[in-house]
């Protein structure tokens, strides 16, 4: 997950069931981790401006 996140992966694109990468995630403590750790850094670089 993380390696996709990186590569730019739409991980708010809905699969055939409907089903997000966040969707997925809220099972999954390791993609949780991985979703919460790139946020950070989006915010960190957001604050930088």
């Amino acid at each position: 997950m993380e390696e996709l996140v990186k590569a730019g992966a739409e991980i708010e694109q809905a699969d055939k069931f409907g089903m997000t990468a966040m969707d997925y995630a809220k099972n999954s403590k390791e993609v949780t981790e991985v979703l919460k750790k790139e946020t950070d850094r989006i915010e960190k670089l957001f604050m930088k401006g």
